[in-house]
């Protein structure tokens, strides 16, 4: 457990999930914020042993989120594909190029 605000170490749990965390919360009642992750069993866990704590997710967690949900989205778009995005440039090079295969090619 960590004092986010003071930037220090409060306790250390040999295990995060069920009773005994929500026993240590109970027994530290001027917990107001817990930030975690996006763990159901934590979210029980600290709705049992702090109901009077808000839930938010940290940093880390979200921006590792933002990043998963856009690359399913740049892959669901078929844009994930690894390559660096072409100049403007190339781009209109390349629909020249195809333009002038498919004039040849007729």
């Amino acid at each position: 457990m960590v004092d986010l605000e003071r930037r220090s170490v409060v306790d250390i749990l040999d295990d995060l999930r069920g009773e005994r965390a929500a026993k240590w919360l109970r027994s530290h009642p001027s917990v107001e914020v817990v930030s975690r992750d996006r763990c159901g069993l934590y979210a029980q866990v600290v709705r049992e042993g702090a109901p009077q704590a808000r839930q938010v997710a940290d940093r880390f967690h979200l921006i590792q989120n933002l990043c998963s949900a856009i690359e399913e989205q740049m892959s669901l778009s078929g844009r994930a594909t690894g390559r660096a995005i072409p100049s403007e440039d190339a781009i209109v090079g390349a629909a020249a190029l195809r333009l002038r295969a498919r004039l040849a090619h007729r």
